[in-house]
């Protein structure tokens, strides 16, 4: 019984050793990856940024990103180095409070503006703990606006939106999607832009010259706002981009009908190939020789 009991052991020992070593080797690379997880109705995006790390925007209304990464890293081992929450909706924050219980994140960005909901709560309780923990040396949060920038190992971000005065009166917006992070990913000639669920009119107060100035020729990754509604449209914006790949996070048959019928042909219009996470599952993008 003895010898069963320890050949069982070492089997399970053998079994962790190859599981980590495999995802040791996907994880520590020169290469950048985006992948827009599929959640369900709802946004979560991991980006890994070669030996730098991970980055997660978003986490979905359920615990399907805590799934997907246990399996990327080994248990109870969490390597989330950045976490940024576009906007406190539950089809985005739901995740990451789950998240936020076993990764220690060296960096979280949010808005710092009121939305009364228990999940908004249960978030601010988890960053309070982490910003009082003495065993965390190294956290930070930060509150975000369009002009800042911030580097994640080599890749650059640019946040668009939102501005800083649209947020000091963001106490009487009727639509909390309209204060949602909008990030550009800028690593050389790759760009990738990250929307939240901005509603498609606001799109029409970034700063042009702001975006412009850091995406070389067409942009190549769009994340289609609010799941591809229709009050994210705004074809002038999307054309202004020219992007070759548009990716919907949706959920399958969901309650909503999205994406919207209009919103797609907009994008298919400006030259746009779209792809969906209802469709496809989880939309993985692999680019080499940007770090």
């Amino acid at each position: 019984m003895k010898s069963e009991i320890t050949k069982v052991l070492v089997v399970i020992t053998v079994f962790y050793a190859i599981r980590f070593f495999v995802l040791w080797t996907q994880n520590v690379n020169n290469n950048l990856s985006i992948k827009v997880l599929d959640v369900g109705q709802g946004d979560a995006i991991l980006i890994n940024s070669g030996n730098s790390g991970s980055m997660l925007i978003d986490g979905g209304d359920n615990w399907d990103v805590d799934w997907y990464l246990s399996k990327q890293f080994v248990f109870p081992r969490c390597n989330i180095n950045a976490l940024v929450v576009t906007h406190p909706h539950a089809d985005h924050l739901y995740g990451i409070n789950r998240i936020l219980k076993r990764c220690k994140p060296n960096l979280v960005t949010f808005n710092d503006v009121y939305y009364s909901s228990k999940l908004s709560e249960v978030f601010l309780e988890n960053i309070q703990h982490l910003s009082s923990d003495k065993k965390i040396t190294n956290f930070n949060f930060a509150h975000l606006k369009s002009g800042d920038t911030f580097y994640f190992g080599k890749v650059k971000f640019i946040v668009l939106w939102p501005d800083e005065t649209f947020l000091k009166n963001a106490t009487y917006l009727n639509n909390i999607n309209d204060i949602s992070t909008v990030l550009l990913l800028d690593a050389g000639k790759f760009e990738a832009l990250f929307t939240g669920d901005l509603s498609g009119e606001i799109f029409s107060k970034i700063d042009k010259e702001l975006y412009k100035k850091h995406i070389d020729g067409d942009l190549e990754i769009l994340k289609v706002p609010h799941h591809g509604s229709a009050d994210g449209r705004n074809i002038d914006f999307y054309r202004s981009l020219s992007p070759r790949y548009c990716v919907i996070s949706v959920g399958l048959d969901n309650r909503y009908r999205h994406p919207d019928k209009r919103q797609v042909e907009d994008l298919e219009q400006v030259g746009c190939k779209v792809v969906r996470t209802d469709i496809s599952g989880t939309i993985e993008f692999n680019i080499s020789g940007v770090l």
